[in-house]
C-alpha cells in the first residue's frame, strides 16, 4: 500500500520473482502488480528483465493494463495549478528491447514501443474536449528503433560501488508501423554507483526528447515513482526533459539502510527553451529492507516532497 499524487491511496498484491535461469548469467527478475486506488483506477503491470546464458542476451519487457482516471495540465514548465483538468481513459502499453552483447557489457538491439489509448471520457469545454491537444480522442503510438545499453551491474536490482548504467534508445513513431501520430523520441539514461565509506552515492542524469507532434500521453512526462519522486507524473510535460538526481543509500544495521535524495527537473517545448530557472525539485528519505540475499533485493519505502506535493513509495528494488 502507497500513497502517491497521481493515484491516491493505493493498495494491492505484488509478486516479484529472482531466479538465475542460465548458467554464468546475471540474475533475471519478474515483477507482477496488480493495484487498486482510491481515485478509481485499476492497474495491471509487468515487468520483464531477462539476461541469457553467460548475458550474451539481454531482453527488457513490460506489459501494462490501465483503467487510470488521472489529471491533465497545460502543457510547459510554467503552468498554472489551476488548469488542472481530470480526465479518465484506458491505456496498454508494451515496450519491448530485445538485446545482444557483442562486447564487455555492452549490448544491443532493436527497441519497440507502443502505446494505445481509448475510452477517453474528458471534462466538457476542457483541452481534451475540444480537441486542442494531438491524440486527445485517443489512438495508437507505435515505435521502433535502435537502443544501446551499457550495463555492468552485477545484481541490477542493487547496484553496487564501482558500477555503472547508460542507455540510449531511439524510435520512430508512424503510419508503416500501424501508429495514428507521427512522431520521433530519444531517450538518454546515464547512472553511475559511487563508493562513500561504508555508503554508496547514485547519480542518474536523463532526458527525454522529441521531434514531431507526439500525441499528448506520449510527451515527456515529469514526476514519477522513479524520477522526480514527489511530483505528480505529469503535472508538468512538454516535448523535451531534462532531470537529474542524486540519492545517498547508507547502511544501518541488520537488513536495514536508509536513504536521502535530491534532484531537478525541467520540461521545454524545444531543447533551447529549456531553463534552470523552471527547475522543479524533489527532495526526499527512505528507508530500505534486505528481503532476498541471493538477489541483493530490497523492499523500498520513500517519502519525497516536490514543489506542489508529496508521495510515499512502497515497492521493490531502487529508485534507479
Amino acid at each position: 500500500m502507497d500513497l502517491q499524487p497521481e493515484t491516491g491511496l493505493s493498495g494491492g498484491a505484488v509478486v516479484l520473482t529472482t531466479a538465475q535461469p542460465f548458467a554464468n548469467a546475471r540474475p533475471s527478475a519478474l515483477e507482477v502488480e496488480g493495484t487498486l486506488t482510491t481515485k478509481r483506477q485499476a492497474l495491471f503491470e509487468t515487468d520483464l528483465q531477462l539476461f541469457g546464458p553467460q548475458d550474451f542476451i539481454l531482453v527488457q519487457a513490460s506489459f501494462d493494463l490501465l483503467r487510470f482516471p488521472e489529471s491533465i495540465w497545460a502543457a510547459g514548465p510554467d503552468s498554472p495549478a489551476d488548469s488542472e483538468e481530470p480526465y479518465s481513459a484506458d491505456r496498454i502499453e508494451l515496450a519491448l528491447d530485445l538485446l545482444y552483447r557483442p562486447w564487455a557489457s555492452l549490448f544491443v538491439g532493436p527497441s519497440w514501443r507502443s502505446q494505445r489509448l481509448f475510452h477517453v471520457e474528458a471534462t466538457p469545454g476542457g483541452l481534451l474536449d475540444r480537441g486542442a491537444l494531438t491524440g486527445a480522442a485517443g489512438g495508437r503510438s507505435r515505435g521502433l528503433g535502435p537502443a544501446v545499453v551499457w550495463d555492468d551491474r552485477a545484481r541490477p536490482l542493487t547496484p553496487a560501488a564501482g558500477e555503472a548504467y547508460g542507455a540510449l534508445r531511439a524510435q520512430a513513431f508512424g503510419p508503416a508501423l500501424g501508429s495514428d501520430f507521427t512522431f520521433t523520441r530519444l531517450e538518454l539514461d546515464a547512472r553511475r554507483y559511487l563508493g562513500l565509506g561504508r555508503g554508496l552515492v547514485a547519480l542518474q542524469a536523463y532526458g527525454l526528447l522529441h521531434g514531431g507532434d507526439p500525441p499528448f500521453r506520449m510527451l515527456s512526462l515529469l514526476g514519477g515513482e522513479s524520477l522526480m519522486r514527489g511530483t505528480y507524473r505529469g503535472r508538468f510535460r512538454d516535448r523535451q526533459l531534462l532531470a537529474a538526481q542524486v540519492e545517498l543509500r547508507q547502511p544501518l544495521f541488520w537488513r536495514l539502510s536508509a536513504v536521502a535524495f535530491v534532484g531537478g527537473g525541467t520540461v521545454a517545448p524545444a531543447l533551447a527553451e529549456l531553463r534552470l530557472a523552471t527547475l522543479k525539485p524533489s527532495l526526499g528519505a527512505g528507508l530500505r529492507l534486505r528481503v532476498d540475499d541471493d538477489a541483493g533485493t530490497n523492499l523500498r519505502l520513500d517519502i519525497a516532497r516536490g514543489p506542489e506535493s508529496f508521495g510515499f513509495y512502497l515497492g521493490f528494488g531502487e529508485a534507479f
